[in-house]
């Protein structure tokens, strides 16, 4: 019988002997050991994939309002009431202030915490502003809002070294203020106004409010100085079921883009309401214009959307696509309606594409995805589904992830004695 060896390819010697080394005790442990290490790592790699799976399982079904065993974090618990501070002393732990889910969460410049606190008696609110030093220990008072009916507390912000906080309230006018840090004087109102924020947009801070129902809203954007604090208003709009001015966004060339529609969501809506498209300079209000006139639309437009991401809008007229390049100032194309597409919404654009859901009958629609470079259309289409279903998720999620987004805990800078958690 011919003999199993290994050949070494530079001298041509026989350097193993195989049937030798298959009786041997050591050669035959280190294969069951092997193979014992292959099998736990086999093991170990199913029940991870079962814990994902389970975890994936448990998130599901909490979002669809089905009880579930979960862990009481914050991934999988959001269902938490407050964000408390704790202070560890050798007595124990000591809690300092408590924060309701629903406000807005503490903001720290160096040693000092600002949180606010919101109590309610017969829809009779008193809201305070509240300072917490992590060195001293010291609680203050840094402002009161004189009681009055359902105000709430809705921003409070830190922008180079000044405290800015506002109060909101339905179909109420409210006050926005600033405090320069560190807090030695009294805060200063710069804004009065319907449930004001602010918001930074393409690196310019603006003050931001509104207030409106189902039907329809007004909206008010003001330009903020932050080096002179000084507030320049340049747009107040609506929406929805009011005729007027829509804000569309803000563009390279700080302008202010809207468009004046007609009655919107009624049965004497139009299908055509938006009638133009306009700015506002964001620095100087005088400075106001047509981008496009009412010329150019003589039978209106449909749907009018501005990306900031590409600063461009598409607008729907009534045979056409249209694309205009906001940081050209030029109209970059114009498609064609195909005639099988009639009564749609728009659900998503971008350079390449825009998703359609098309209604064929009252109750009955498709989503297709129109290619804007071959200009033909494509039902079925997996990318536009992907994207409305992102859509319905995200606005499942949205008030979980809205409590997330406010309460990163890795913004805060404590000292090693002080904590905060989810209670």
């Amino acid at each position: 019988m011919e003999e199993n060896v290994l050949i070494n390819p530079d001298n041509n010697k026989t350097s193993i002997n195989l049937n030798n080394l298959k009786s041997d005790p050591k050669f035959i442990f280190k294969l069951i050991k092997l193979f014992l290490i292959l099998l736990v790592f086999v093991f170990l790699n199913l029940i991870l994939d079962n814990f994902i799976s389970i975890k994936i399982e448990q998130r599901v079904q909490k979002y669809e309002g089905m009880d579930t065993a979960t862990e009481p974090d914050l991934i999988t618990n959001p269902d938490f009431r407050n964000l408390t501070l704790k202070k560890l002393n050798p007595q124990g732990e000591e809690k300092i202030f408590s924060i309701d889910k629903d406000l807005p969460q503490p903001v720290q410049w160096k040693d000092f915490l600002f949180y606010p606190i919101e109590s309610t008696n017969n829809d009779v609110s008193e809201v305070k502003l509240m300072s917490y030093n992590l060195v001293s220990g010291e609680t203050k008072t840094i402002y009161q809002e004189k009681p009055q009916k359902e105000t709430f507390f809705l921003d409070i912000k830190i922008i180079n070294d000044t405290l800015y906080f506002s109060f909101g309230g339905y179909m109420q006018k409210n006050s926005v203020y600033y405090l320069n840090l560190p807090p030695s004087s009294a805060p200063i109102e710069i804004a009065k106004g319907r449930n004001q924020t602010i918001e930074l947009i393409r690196n310019n801070y603006f003050i931001v409010g509104g207030d409106g129902d189902s039907c329809g809203g007004f909206h008010d954007y003001s330009f903020l100085d932050i080096k002179s604090k000084k507030v320049i208003p340049i747009f107040s709009g609506v929406s929805g079921c009011i005729e007027g001015e829509e804000y569309l966004g803000i563009d390279s060339k700080n302008r202010l883009l809207f468009s004046y529609h007609t009655v919107m969501y009624s049965d004497d809506e139009e299908k055509y309401p938006y009638k133009n498209l306009g700015y506002v300079s964001i620095f100087n209000p005088n400075i106001k214009g047509d981008i496009l006139g009412k010329e150019k639309f003589s039978d209106g437009i449909s749907f009018i959307g501005y990306s900031e991401k590409l600063d461009k809008l598409l607008l729907v007229l009534k045979s056409k696509f249209l694309i205009y390049n906001s940081a050209s100032d030029s109209i970059e194309k114009e498609i064609d309606i195909p005639n099988n597409i009639d009564n749609f919404n728009i659900d998503y654009w971008d350079e390449s594409c825009i998703c359609l859901e098309n209604y064929i009958e009252e109750a009955k629609s498709e989503i297709v995805k129109f290619d804007i470079f071959t200009e033909k259309l494509i039902s079925n289409d997996q990318f536009c589904q992907n994207k409305l279903n992102q859509e319905e998720i995200s606005q499942k999620e949205k008030s979980i992830y809205d409590i997330y987004k406010k309460t990163d805990l890795l913004k805060y800078n404590l000292p090693s004695e002080y904590k905060f958690e989810f209670e």
